[in-house]
């Protein structure tokens, strides 16, 4: 019998390419491209191009991807709905009237709804504040590429460029020196529609030498509507700046919500950001912060509560690329039914960072059998002359604690709730607020006991 098989390399040729599978949801990032920005000209154009061609190339991240290797985009993401047109403005009053109302806290509002931001129900004429939509500039053609991507990761991020190749509307917000306020500024974000939608918005936060800030941010939506939210902020702290950031994520349980915040930490400067994580189908949450000047600090922390199949992702990377700064990061989870909470964290020390203080915790607390958490604290270190540690541990309750307090007369529910709210206590009592504390001691009973719960 004739041998048919090649003897010589050169026999053989390949040239058929490898078949590309796309998720649905890729299907639908390439549609929506093509059809809202491919014959767009101005000046994002490039970022744009520049941000989906990674995209285009390695479609959505997935396990494999070790930055999301316990959150996979690739299956979590399903269908993604198209870009949300801009909401009526009674539509919007309204969605605002029923949005999370932070009790009594004294603040000024930035309103976004549907991605789009509302100047008309805004706080725009503070004095010493200047907020500019970034929607009407582009509309107006003003270039503004020299204010947006100007903060990035070392390396590619994949939710931070779904949020630079389809960003639609955001705000340039620029904060005098000095500024000393007692007054919060507040930015809402607000799902309007009965319908699904996506929405991309990306915003810059100029705050200038000295400046005292508050902010709230506030991300709140229906129950059982498909939303998808991608939302990003450039921060840059001047010198000698005080900023006090909490973000409050209660989206729909049926949304699905990416965030990313990159922050620019000057000299002298007292950064504190906390993120309240209760709410979405699956949500993920990352900070990345630099600091660029020398004597500065960083408190990161955050408090996650799930439920059902919640999924919720915390990532944050801090980089100490100067010498002589501090960062805290203490994050608590507590995780019930078969929920999965994620904690990625990792300090960067650089070779002339000597004198660095950075110190890493996440603490999860699991109130079921089936719920999971996945906890990846990281250090790398190039200089020698550092204090730096990290941190995780998981457990459930105390059940000699829960048998203490049902001995003295407390119900069950009601003795689980004060040791959750003791666990949790901790971290948010560090915000520095007791207004802002209270609230959110407030939402995390609620949470346990339900509506109108009273201890």
């Amino acid at each position: 019998m004739p041998n048919t098989f090649p003897t010589r390399r050169e026999d053989v040729t390949m040239t058929a390419k490898p078949k590309i599978v796309r998720t649905q949801a890729e299907q639908d990032l390439l549609r929506h491209f093509e059809e809202r920005f491919a014959d767009e000209s101005g000046g994002l154009t490039s970022l744009r191009r520049e941000a989906f061609a990674g995209l285009r190339e390695a479609g959505l991240p997935h396990r494999r991807v070790e930055d999301y290797k316990y959150t996979d985009l690739k299956s979590l993401v399903g269908a993604i709905p198209e870009i949300g047109d801009r909401p009526t403005l009674e539509a919007a009053r309204e969605a605002l009237a029923d949005a999370e109302h932070w009790g009594d806290i004294d603040r000024h509002r930035i309103v976004f709804a549907d991605g789009h931001y509302f100047p008309e129900l805004s706080d725009t004429g503070l004095s010493g504040v200047r907020v500019d939509g970034l929607a009407a500039a582009l509309g107006e053609g003003r270039d503004v590429s020299d204010r947006v991507a100007q903060l990035r990761p070392d390396k590619a991020d994949a939710s931070l460029d779904l949020n630079t190749a389809f960003m639609v509307d955001g705000v340039l917000i620029d904060v005098d020196a000095g500024y000393d306020a007692p007054s919060a500024l507040e930015l809402v974000f607000l799902h309007v529609g009965s319908g699904p939608l996506s929405q991309y918005v990306r915003s810059v936060i100029r705050i200038g030498d000295g400046a005292s800030l508050t902010l709230l941010e506030t991300h709140v939506g229906p129950d059982g509507v498909e939303h998808h939210s991608n939302v990003a902020f450039e921060v840059f702290a001047g010198d000698g700046s005080k900023v006090t950031w909490v973000k409050l994520q209660r989206s729909g349980n049926a949304a699905m919500h990416l965030g990313t915040t990159l922050t620019e930490v000057g000299a002298e400067t007292d950064f504190n950001h906390f993120t309240f994580t209760m709410g979405s189908k699956m949500s993920r949450s990352q900070s990345f912060v630099t600091f660029r000047e020398e004597g500065s600090q960083a408190n990161l922390r955050g408090v996650t509560m799930l439920r059902n199949k919640e999924h919720a992702d915390l990532t944050l990377l801090v980089d100490h690329a100067v010498p002589e700064c501090e960062s805290q990061e203490r994050f608590k989870a507590v995780i019930d039914d078969r929920a999965k909470g994620v904690f990625q964290g990792k300090i960067i020390v650089r070779p002339d960072a000597q004198k660095t203080d950075g110190q890493m915790m996440t603490q999860t607390l699991l109130l079921s059998d089936e719920a999971q958490v996945a906890n990846k604290p990281e250090l790398e270190i190039f200089a020698d002359d550092v204090q730096c540690a990290h941190g995780a541990t998981t457990g459930q309750i105390d059940e000699d604690l829960l048998f203490y307090l049902m001995a003295r007369g407390i119900p069950r529910d009601q003795a689980r709730t004060l040791l959750v709210l003791a666990f949790i206590g901790e971290t948010i009592e560090e915000i520095g607020n007791e207004a802002i504390e209270d609230h959110l001691e407030a939402l995390s009973q609620v949470w346990l006991l339900g509506e109108g719960a009273v201890l």
